[in-house]
Order: structure tokens, then C-alpha cells, then sequence
């Protein structure tokens, strides 16, 4: 028969462990983030019919979410966002957990890439 195992089997150490667990548990909501660049002095492309609030009401975006595979001995990248000539007014890059445990699983050969886009109004 084995022993029974109580809190002061391990020492008194369970507080300590729920405090580690808590600590891994938040850090895991912390690991979700979004970086917007945007550009201060050009006048984004316009689209009345869109239906979203925030900062995308009443522009014209593009949603990019896929998974690049980049090589080892290479870490670079490079996508090429379709804007005319005018360019880009913002673009957004998202992470989140799944995007962070996929690169963890595949040692940073697969990430998931999720880029919102907007292009600058041409002018007439």
C-alpha cells in the first residue's frame, strides 16, 4: 500500500506551487498581442460598407491569416502587400497563444502570420 501524500509531504511547498501555477496561467493570457503601425500625414482608403466598429470603421481592409514555413538556416521572409502606388496607410500584425505554441512545436520553421492591412486613398 502506498503512503498518502499530504501538502506537508512536499515540504509546505503548496502555496508555492499555486503561485507558480497562477503565474504560468496569466502569462498565457499575456502571450496574445496586436502592433499596429499607421501613418500620420495620408488618408486612408475608404469603404462605407463595412460593418465593423473600432478602428476599422469606414476603411477599406485586408485580412491576411495563414502559416509561412521558413527554413532554418534562413529566418527571412518576405510578403508583399498588393496597394497601388499611393502604399500603405497602416498595417497590423497579431499574435496570439496558438500562433506561439505552433512556432514552440515546430522549433520556428511554421508561424502563423495574421496581418490586417489598409492602402492609402489614391489621389484624383
Amino acid at each position: 500500500m502506498l503512503p498518502k501524500v499530504t501538502p506537508l509531504a512536499f515540504g509546505g511547498s503548496l502555496p508555492l506551487i499555486k503561485l507558480i501555477c497562477t503565474a504560468c496561467l496569466l502569462s498565457l493570457f499575456t502571450s496574445c498581442y496586436s502592433v499596429r503601425i499607421a501613418s500620420q500625414y495620408s488618408v486612408p482608403e475608404p469603404d462605407i460598407s463595412t460593418n465593423t466598429s473600432g478602428y476599422y470603421a469606414s476603411k477599406k481592409f485586408t485580412v491576411i491569416d495563414t502559416v509561412i514555413k521558413i527554413q532554418a538556416i534562413n529566418k527571412d521572409f518576405t510578403y508583399n502587400i498588393p496597394c497601388s502606388n499611393a502604399g500603405l496607410y497602416s498595417v497590423e500584425y497579431k499574435v496570439s497563444f496558438g500562433g506561439l505554441l505552433l512556432s514552440a512545436l515546430t522549433f520556428g520553421r511554421h508561424r502563423r502570420v495574421k496581418l490586417t492591412y489598409v492602402c492609402v486613398k489614391e489621389q484624383n
